[in-house]
């Protein structure tokens, strides 16, 4: 197995999951700091996106983690065509800016 391959099907955005090392994630659960967190292991940037804006309306947590891996995935691919960066961008901002009118 690729050691990527094991660290893709572990979830680093929970407590105890970084091997050697405290995370965030450590730190929020050790200090019983409610929190969620959004990864790929949730589903789609889109679900992910959903997920997030039904929690923070309900204010289900005072922390909140979100990674958009959709996004940084074509971020990395195209990071020499400003154009669609552009455009991408935009259009996850004007997302967020659903998600967090207040932002």
């Amino acid at each position: 197995m690729i050691a990527s391959e094991s660290v893709e099907k572990r979830n680093v955005y929970e407590p105890g999951e970084i091997t050697g090392a405290r995370s965030i994630f450590d730190r929020l659960a050790q200090n019983r700091i409610p929190y969620y967190s959004y990864s790929y292991h949730c589903g789609t940037d889109r679900k992910i996106l959903q997920s997030f804006r039904r929690d923070l309306e309900a204010r289900a947590a005072s922390f909140f983690f979100v990674y958009l891996s959709e996004l940084d995935g074509f971020l990395h691919r195209q990071v020499q065509d400003a154009g669609r960066v552009d455009t991408t961008v935009g259009r996850y901002a004007g997302a967020r800016s659903a998600t967090c009118p207040r932002a």
